[in-house]
């Protein structure tokens, strides 16, 4: 008998933003391997500029400048077949940028801080969203990740991600002289910043000599996933 799915709700091991530095064209803005400013948030703090793509105008010069907010997620308690996964996130203040989530390898500070140097540790091949164009203010923007997302989720034990800017930073496309910004809440206590994921466990429902499917992973060494029956009685 098949094991049925479960649905579990993972709070961020680590959150935060990095404020990019600035530069006099976009290109170098979005695609800099200089180390921005990175805020590891550990209480209760909104910010409007989380995701942001701006261009401004100083003495004749134009600049450009790029937010990013980055998550982590411990996901090595999942252990099964992801059929859907949303992350959660609440905005404030601001809702002016279009949204995505992409892959990220973030995180690489002292006790998986979020580094100023991770301002470019992400995959823009990679989304795990389709593109977020409202953002709800002070209420969860419910975005559904994608096959490859369910497929991190499954495999790694360890899930992190980056929301940008979609319609100039992962589009690389240089915006006008405006500023495209969402804000986020992190670590708030209404609205905390989750992955639900639904799954259904690897084993089976039954039991093998009193002990219990769920805690075998195989039988005579052979991988319970390519066992179908035992002893001609079908295990679904």
């Amino acid at each position: 008998m098949a094991l049925a799915p479960i649905t579990t709700t993972l709070n961020p091991t680590n959150e935060g933003y990095i404020i990019g530095p600035t530069f006099n064209t976009f290109g170098s803005a979005r695609n800099t391997t200089n180390p921005g400013t990175a805020y590891n948030i550990t209480s209760s703090t909104s910010y409007q500029y989380a995701i942001q793509a701006i261009s401004y105008s100083l003495k004749g010069q134009f600049y450009f400048r790029i937010h990013r907010t980055f998550l982590r997620f411990d996901t090595s308690s999942i252990d099964g077949t992801v059929s859907s996964a949303t992350l959660k996130v609440a905005g404030v203040s601001s809702n002016t940028a279009d949204v995505i989530v992409v892959k990220s390898d973030a995180f690489n500070g002292a006790s998986n801080a979020l580094a100023g140097g991770d301002f470019d540790n992400l995959d823009y091949s990679t989304p795990y969203s389709s593109e977020i164009s409202t953002w709800n203010l002070n209420l969860y923007n419910n975005i559904a990740l994608n096959t490859d997302a369910k497929v991190d989720i499954e495999n790694e034990n360890v899930f992190r991600v980056a929301l940008i800017e979609h319609d100039h930073d992962y589009l690389d496309v240089q915006p006008s002289l405006a500023g495209y910004d969402s804000g986020v809440w992190f670590q708030d206590g209404t609205f905390p910043i989750e992955l639900s994921v639904t799954y259904t466990p690897s084993g089976f429902g039954g039991s093998v000599n009193t002990v219990d499917g769920a805690n075998i992973a195989n039988i005579n060494t052979v991988d319970l996933a390519n066992i179908s029956s035992m002893n001609t009685v079908d295990f679904t």
